[in-house]
Formats: C-alpha cells, sequence, structure tokens
C-alpha cells in the first residue's frame, strides 16, 4: 500500500510540475514570437545599411575613376597642344 501511494504521489507532483512548464512555456511563445518581427526589422535595417555603403562606396570609386579619365584626358590634350604648338 504505501508503494502505490509514494507512486500516486510522485504521479500528483509529475503532473504539477508538467502543467508548471507548460505555463513557462506559454508565457516565453508570446515574447519570443513579438522578438521574432523585430529580428526581421534589425536585419533588413543592417541589409539596407550594408546596401547604402556599398552604393556610396560605388559612387566614390566612378567619381575617382572619372575624375582620373578626366585628368588624363587633359594631360593629352596639353601633350598635343605642345606637339602641334
Amino acid at each position: 500500500m504505501d508503494v502505490l501511494k509514494k507512486l500516486e504521489a510522485e504521479i500528483t507532483e509529475t503532473k504539477t510540475e508538467v502543467r508548471m512548464l507548460k505555463e513557462k512555456e506559454s508565457n516565453t511563445e508570446v515574447p519570443l514570437a513579438s522578438l521574432n518581427p523585430e529580428l526581421h526589422k534589425s536585419i533588413a535595417k543592417m541589409a539596407k545599411a550594408g546596401a547604402d555603403a556599398a552604393v556610396k562606396s560605388a559612387a566614390a570609386v566612378d567619381k575617382s575613376v572619372s575624375f582620373n579619365e578626366t585628368k588624363e584626358n587633359g594631360e593629352e590634350r596639353e601633350k598635343k597642344d605642345e606637339e602641334d604648338g
């Protein structure tokens, strides 16, 4: 009889623990679900910032190339003018 009572007590305790764990799970689920969209927003912001930086970098390279081409064209004209002159 004592063994049965101990088993019943363990079962009751286990059921209580399971109930508490389910409660904790549901309490954790809601904040976790709300963090997911925030995470996606942050990732999108980081991606946009990276894309913006890439565009600025490309524009800076383009300006540099354009400046160098203009400088080279000017030097070529000067040489040509000197040769013609």
